[in-house]
């Protein structure tokens, strides 16, 4: 079998395979952040052995602070710190708490200035960095290695190493080879689309008619990048591409902590795991042909609990069928929910039944277990749990209406090719109860806590 059509068969298989990032990787993700977002220096001629985790940094004669960033590729020689105030100058000393760390002998930017998709104007800390960001920053651009190539372009108006822009995605990228039927590009931003206009020094050189993939210049899912091989997940996460990245991180390292599972446990993230650029063959127009889907009941379902790792206000459909597939024993009866949430200080977990550390003490000292859960789950955010006590999936919105109908269509056991999915049926209520009943279980400890 010719290179092509392994490369061909490998691209249609990915869908039916394991795709998953381990906690590990997405610490490689946290660290990537911060190293690129603004407001983080590098200082030379400072030694990390004196700075503690969360440290806060300040120098005197410039009135600057900041917080030591132990996750960011500091040395004995140098140190990252977060720009909170001021500006931090080369010469004069830092201190911690009071003491003194020495000279700054001199200071990187450690940017690539991002700013917020949201309005293309608002600078980036890392914190603030959502998915969105992140997809158009560093996902689409690295899982494109080698770049693209683009047919419809003059390449007669173009020279090497010109930089190209398409304004209706903000995509980025530098011309690195011409040719009389297509152009390469190394793409620096974002993702090409076909048939909208790309410009170069401000004119416009067309648009383009496709795109052309080969052994050399090919895409593939971020996780590819990380690993040769397909992982089998032990938890399948379902999230809001609108919070932040290092949230999620914090959110899948407490959920490790907490079920004793390692640095490397691999976590089936939809981001990562789906090609974004082929996205089309991950959704597909049946969802229980859809990689989710897969991904949560394949042939090895039985070891693969369901981690919803946000709750939000504005669910969309595709998290809404996790939840339903997760719940519903036609699909999954092996399958648990665990929903975890950033509350602005620490990730918070609850967990459908007891972790394998409680169940041991459970069976030890009846009470014991679940008096642990009661006191870990009882810092959860209430403002989430009356959020999922009142679920209601069918009134979810999703950013691909076609998504919501099949979605809802499934669930009511409806042919979606025969018109639009009944506004209310037993089947949402069904789910819907299971739903609340996981969050009522939980949110009865937490509002006697608070008084409520």
């Amino acid at each position: 079998m010719a290179t092509g059509d392994k490369r061909k068969e490998f691209l249609e298989r990915i869908p039916e395979e394991w795709r998953a990032i381990t906690v590990r990787q997405l610490q490689g993700v946290r660290k990537d952040i911060i190293r690129r977002c603004p407001s983080h220096i590098a200082m030379g001629g400072l030694s990390q052995s004196r700075f503690h985790n969360r440290a806060r940094v300040s120098q005197e004669a410039t009135g600057a602070f900041g917080s030591f960033l132990p996750d960011s590729d500091s040395t004995e020689k140098e140190v990252h710190v977060k720009v909170e105030k001021g500006v931090f100058q080369e010469g004069h000393g830092v201190h911690i708490s009071g003491k003194d760390c020495g000279v700054v002998a001199s200071i990187t930017w450690c940017s690539d200035n991002w700013t917020s998709v949201r309005d293309w104007q608002t600078p980036l800390t890392p914190e603030d960095v959502t998915l969105y960001d992140f997809n158009y920053y560093r996902l689409s651009p690295s899982t494109v290695p080698m770049g693209i190539l683009i047919v419809g372009l003059t390449a007669s108006a173009c020279s090497s190493d010109d930089v190209c822009l398409q304004e209706s995605t903000r995509a980025k990228g530098r011309i690195s080879s011409l040719a009389d039927e297509e152009v390469g590009i190394l793409l620096d931003r974002g993702r090409f689309e076909v048939g909208s206009p790309i410009t170069v020094s401000g004119k416009v050189v067309g648009a383009p008619d496709a795109f052309l993939w080969n052994d050399e210049v090919r895409h593939c899912s971020y996780v590819e990048l990380l690993t040769k091989k397909p992982q089998k997940p032990k938890y399948f996460v379902s999230h809001w591409w609108g919070e932040g990245v290092l949230d999620f991180v914090a959110c899948l390292e407490q959920h490790a902590n907490i079920h004793s599972l390692g640095l490397d446990a691999p976590y089936w993230v939809c981001a990562y795991a789906n090609d974004q650029h082929e996205l089309g063959s991950a959704l597909g127009t049946d969802p229980k042909a859809s990689s989710f889907f897969r991904a949560l009941v394949g042939e090895e379902s039985d070891d693969i609990p369901a981690a919803q790792h946000a709750f939000h206000e504005d669910l969309v459909p595709r998290c809404v069928f996790e939840q339903f597939v997760a719940l519903t024993s036609e699909y999954s009866p092996n399958l648990s929910l665990d929903i975890c949430s950033w509350d602005g200080k620490a990730a918070q977990l609850l967990v459908q039944g007891l972790t394998e550390a409680e169940s041991k003490e459970e069976n030890f000292l009846p009470g014991k277990g679940y008096g642990r859960k009661r006191s870990r789950e009882e810092h959860f955010p209430l403002v989430i749990l009356k959020q999922g006590l009142h679920a209601e999936l069918q009134k979810a919105e999703a950013s691909v209406p076609e998504d919501r109908k099949r979605i809802l269509c499934l669930i009511s056991k409806q042919d979606s090719t025969k018109g639009e999915p009944p506004p209310e049926h037993p089947e949402y209520d069904r789910v819907n109860c299971a739903l609340r009943g996981l969050f009522a279980i939980a949110a009865w400890p937490c509002a006697v806590k608070a008084g409520q």
